[in-house]
């Protein structure tokens, strides 16, 4: 058996021990609405019935309870999730349905439905380390289980905060390399023995990544809502 197939097969197991993460085929979305943390805005994603294409909505309510709408427009994707600032002026979506840290990973809107910002790729937000013990499936690459999003409440000019979860993640690419074992088809006892020989490698890396971590369990990425730029390097 060649080297490249022990690979294969090694991957194979990686999927299979990560099978919970991995989104099956789903239908397109149903209309959603998403609101602000205290109700005062909303914001419904659509389905354009003549183009296919999604729409957005912003939208506050009148003393009478009727929307008034602040803006509507072609959104760049179909987002999984949707942050609607308190004053109506930032909507920030996270992922692309069905195609996690693939797509559109976060596109922020300024108050006229306008892109000010559009993260196309994990790694323009993430750390190589962050991204090499990430769970992957075949079209995703889970993050947001180890990611908490929220609007800075306090820093002026306002922030888009993401705070990575780095201790979760990478506790969680840990828990997945000792199940490998288990899930490896190998019969040749000499390719089963250095394909879990490789994974032990990978999983001293991970502990290593642990004990540097020395209690700074959380990165947080700041998103600049008046530039939508990133504030600081990522590494």
């Amino acid at each position: 058996m060649s080297q490249w197939k022990n690979a294969s097969m090694l991957v194979a197991a990686f999927l299979s021990a990560m099978a919970s993460f991995v989104r099956a085929d789903s239908p397109p979305p149903r209309p959603r609405i998403f609101s602000s943390e205290w109700g005062t805005h909303a914001f419904k994603v659509l389905e354009s019935k003549v183009t296919g294409s999604y729409k957005g909505l912003l939208f506050t309510l009148e003393a009478d309870g009727k929307e008034r709408v602040l803006w509507s427009g072609t959104l760049v994707n179909v987002p999984q999730r949707v942050f609607v600032s308190e004053d109506g002026k930032r909507v920030v979506t996270i992922e692309t349905y069905g195609s996690s840290g693939e797509e559109h990973v976060v596109v922020v809107y300024d108050d006229k439905g306008k892109v000010l910002a559009d993260y196309k790729k994990l790694e323009e937000l993430l750390t190589k380390e962050e991204l090499q013990f990430m769970a992957q499936g075949i079209t995703s690459r889970m993050w947001t289980p180890y990611a908490a999003f929220a609007f800075s409440s306090t820093v002026k000019p306002k922030q888009f905060l993401i705070t990575v979860k780095r201790a979760d993640l990478f506790t969680a690419a840990l828990q997945r390399l000792k199940e490998v074992p288990t899930k490896l088809r190998i019969d040749n006892p000499k390719e089963r023995e250095d394909a879990i020989s490789r994974n032990e490698k990978r999983i001293e890396e991970v502990q290593s990544a642990l004990r540097d971590l020395d209690g700074q369990n959380e990165r947080v990425i700041k998103i600049d809502l008046e530039s939508g730029k990133l504030l600081g390097d990522v590494d």
